[in-house]
């Protein structure tokens, strides 16, 4: 039988407090008067109509832009005063955002905003609002009538994309008139916005560039180059984004081969090159990007608000809760004479409170490891589960004539694989057998083409395999096999061949002649075990194999201890380290003989 306290509050001007807060709130949660009413009329409240909440908007979305104002002036000063201290000069950032997306092809939003960023305080020091609508010219126009007095927010007859260069130009003149002398602009390379300023402004006005959008351009090209280079894999995009990113490699990787990629990265860095001098100083929009996100929740992209003075209130309202955080509801409430509110003074604190701890947490190294982390699970998770599926959504997938109804997935593997540490006192008594596949391609889906491997006893076993799928150049290029007219060819040799079944039964007969097998292999645990797993599998001799060995042992992180400070863990690098010598490898077989000298090297750290 409890009951709730809601406090209306009293009038100003025979107008209900709550009414011109209820304003407030549609701006601050980026609601509309029908979501607003729909969520009303759920818990039985009753509903308000669009006239009142029209004039409340108007009443309050002064106060907003006033507040938001009186940030932007405050955020500059502190700007100024940081920018004073390094005896530097001031350098801001700005960025443009649409109400509606473009395709690609049009951009035809009929509203923009800009921001100007100052990056030592992170403080948005101005704003602008552009608008080719007006709900009540349009009205006028359609009776070809003269529209009645009323504040008209439309400011812009030109396109959408010329909307950014007149923003940040306004800006800027805006900033100087203040006392200010903008020396640089940091932006992306998406407009000529930069031209614009120097013709209009002046011509000493320097153009940085953004980090993050050079990055992510420098990614879209080494993408497109992936399709004709599969050796390019996700992983070594990202690293050679890293480089890029910090422009000095640290450490040493698996060195790239081939003459038409190099031909390729060559002539993507070769556009970054001629702009060596304008690289080596680079600013960020990563916080205009940030307020970009603020205004899309406080003004969602499917509303249109761009006719009348809603959209500047949101974005007014965005730019005072980036620069002075929830509790601007409480100075808008203060101005317009109404009580603060404790529950929105709580919740205020609360918000405030929460983002600064979020803000102080991401910016430590293990937030960040482990963001990254959970990214890389994430997109293999993704990647894996759509090779199993096959083409399931794609742009006229169902248009093509050749598509089949009998459409089947990969099953999910049925077992993973547990990964434990062995203790030295299980390996006294089980038989160590060296083993590595060749395969047709460099994915976790390719099909295995050669199997060996050889025991402590020095038994060995090598067998080629016809492989159900091409064999990719760059795999036939490293590995030397080649699988042509139903024959193998082994660097131009013929060898003998046989199906994937027959050739893993061979192999499990082979494990079980020993007792307590243990495979060991390099990098197994990422590449080699995944595979022959899959294949066993598939060929439904999973269960047998797994009664005929004991477990795995990769010997790649026992280098990496036994052998700090290594350029390259690959298992030829690792060779010519310590006995000076080179063997052919990619030949499964040399590779198992060099893995098993490798291995008894350093089998004393293990027993």
């Amino acid at each position: 039988m409890h009951v709730n306290s809601v406090p209306t509050g009293k009038r100003h001007d025979r107008v209900w407090d709550v009414n011109s807060k209820l304003a407030t709130a549609l701006v601050h949660s980026g609601l509309g008067e029908r979501q607003a009413n729909s969520f009303l009329s759920e818990l039985n409240i009753p509903a308000f109509s669009y006239k009142l909440v029209s004039a409340r908007l108007r009443e309050v979305g002064n106060v907003v832009e006033e507040v938001a104002k009186e940030s932007t002036n405050e955020a500059l000063e502190k700007e100024l005063a940081a920018v004073e201290q390094k005896k530097g000069k001031l350098v801001v950032a700005v960025d443009a955002g649409w109400q509606k997306r473009g395709s690609g092809r049009a951009y035809d939003s009929k509203s923009g905003h800009c921001s100007m960023v100052g990056p030592e305080t992170g403080k948005i020091i101005n704003y602008s609002v552009r608008s080719k609508d007006c709900r009540v010219c349009s009205r006028a126009e359609s009776r070809n009538e003269s529209p009645r007095e009323h504040a008209c927010y439309r400011n812009w007859e030109g396109s959408s994309k010329g909307m950014e260069a007149d923003m940040v130009i306004e800006m800027v003149k805006d900033v100087q008139s203040k006392g200010c002398t903008v020396a640089a602009l940091v932006g992306d390379e998406d407009s000529t916005t930069i031209g614009r300023v120097r013709a209009n402004i002046s011509n000493s006005i320097e153009k940085i560039s953004d980090r993050n959008h050079l990055k992510k351009i420098l990614g879209n090209s080494l993408y497109s180059l992936k399709k004709n280079h599969p050796v390019l894999t996700v992983k070594i995009i990202k690293y050679l984004q890293s480089c890029f990113n910090y422009i000095i490699a640290q450490g040493e990787g698996k060195p790239l081969s081939g003459s038409s990629l190099q031909k390729s990265l060559e002539n993507v860095f070769e556009g970054y090159a001629k702009n060596s001098i304008k690289l080596s100083t680079v600013g960020s929009t990563q916080a205009n990007e940030s307020f970009n996100r603020m205004v899309s929740a406080k003004a969602p992209k499917h509303v249109h608000y761009s006719s009348s003075g809603n959209l500047n209130y949101r974005v007014a309202a965005s730019v005072a809760q980036k620069n002075t955080g929830h509790r601007y509801l409480v100075n808008v409430n203060k101005k317009l004479g109404l009580s603060p509110g404790y529950h929105t003074q709580r919740l205020a604190r609360l918000r405030d409170y929460q983002r600064s701890k979020q803000r102080a947490l991401a910016t430590t190294r293990a937030f960040k490891r482990k963001r990254l982390e959970k990214k890389a699970k994430m997109h293999q998770k993704l990647a894996s589960a759509e090779v199993r599926e096959g083409v399931s959504y794609q742009t006229g997938c169902s248009l093509d004539a050749a598509i089949s109804d009998d459409i089947q997935s990969i099953p999910a593997p049925v077992i993973t694989p547990e990964y434990l540490p062995l203790e030295p006192k299980t390996l006294n008594d089980s038989c160590m057998t060296y083993f590595d596949v060749e395969t047709t391609g460099l994915g976790r889906d390719s099909h295995i083409i050669q199997l060996s491997a050889v025991n402590s006893q020095n038994t060995k076993f090598n067998r080629y395999i016809k492989p159900a799928r091409p064999i990719l150049p760059q795999a036939s290029e490293v590995t030397g096999l080649k699988f042509q007219n139903g024959k193998m060819y082994h660097d131009d040799r013929e060898v003998q061949s046989i199906g994937i079944s027959n050739a893993l039964k061979a192999f499990i007969l082979f494990l079980k002649e020993i007792h307590n097998t243990v495979l060991v292999g390099h990098n197994s645990k990422i590449f080699d075990v995944p595979i022959l797993i899959t294949a066993l599998e598939k060929n439904g001799l999973l269960n047998n194999f797994m009664s005929s060995v004991k477990g795995f042992i990769d010997t790649l992180p026992l280098f990496k201890e036994c052998i700090p400070n290594q350029p390259s863990y690959s298992q030829p690098k690792i060779y010519n380290t310590l006995f000076g010598e080179l063997y052919s490898a990619h030949d499964s077989m040399e590779d198992v003989v060099a893995l098993r000298r490798l291995f008894e090297k350093y089998h004393l750290v293990l027993y």
